[in-house]
Order: structure tokens, then sequence, then C-alpha cells
């Protein structure tokens, strides 16, 4: 048996240590929780008047795509994002989808 070279065994090392992360990627046939094929999203992200209304636009074309989803947006400017975003999550009350 040839011997492991250095670079053999990190490639090796990073796709074991990587596959709990493709179970994340698995879609999953439970539904959601709540009521029955529902959920809500809360999304926060940061940026202008110009970024708010692009990204309602996305949210809105993603909402009617799939009824059963409903997003609240939490938008913010970079001045406070970081300190909104650092007092939910130290709250226990991140939000779903960060950007």
């Amino acid at each position: 048996m040839p011997a492991l070279s250095r670079r053999s065994l990190l490639l090796s090392s990073a796709g074991l240590a990587s596959l709990p992360l493709l179970n994340a990627c698995g879609g999953s046939s439970a539904a959601p929780k709540g009521s029955a094929g529902s959920a809500t999203l809360a999304f926060t992200f940061w940026g202008p008047a110009f970024y708010q209304n692009f990204t309602k636009q996305m949210v809105d074309i993603f909402t009617k795509k799939n009824p059963g989803i409903t997003v609240t947006s939490q938008p913010a400017e970079w001045s406070s994002y970081w300190d909104k975003l650092a007092t939910m999550v130290a709250g226990k009350h991140a939000p779903d989808v960060i950007n």
C-alpha cells in the first residue's frame, strides 16, 4: 500500500468533515412546523432604500411561488444592522434568513 501524502490526507479529512453538511442540504418530506403546509420566515437584511425595495420585490416573487410561506422582512440601515442582529441572536430570537 503506498504511503498517504499530506495533500491526500488533507483532502480526505476535508471530505469527511463536510459529510454532515451534506445532510443539511437534503430535502425533507416533513411539513414545516405550524399549521399544515404553512410557515413564517423572519428575514433580516441591511441596505439603503433602493435595496430594500428591490429585496421586497424578490420576497414578493418568492411568496407568490410559495403560497404557504409568509416572509416577515426586517430591514435595517448599515449603522444599526449589526447591533440589532447581535441583540436578536443573544436573545435567542435569531431570524431564519440573514443577509
